[in-house]
């Protein structure tokens, strides 16, 4: 039980590992390595395509038009 700022939280430990480094042909070593370079590769396409976007955006001020 740890207790914060809202008050009491009740935690459950649901596995122990030894500590140290995992060697690479453990599953989910590479599981992990996928999962983070595929959301990086989509941070990247994500960030690409924004900017692409931002700098073909037309902004029309009609306001300033009156």
């Amino acid at each position: 039980m740890i207790h914060t700022d809202e008050g009491y939280r009740i935690l459950k430990v649901i596995s122990k590992e030894p500590a140290g480094q995992r060697a690479l042909d453990d599953p989910r070593v590479q599981t992990n390595i996928r999962e983070t370079l595929r959301n990086s590769k989509e941070q990247l396409l994500r960030a690409a395509y924004y900017e692409m976007e931002r700098n073909n955006a037309k902004v029309v001020n009609y306001l300033a038009q009156r």
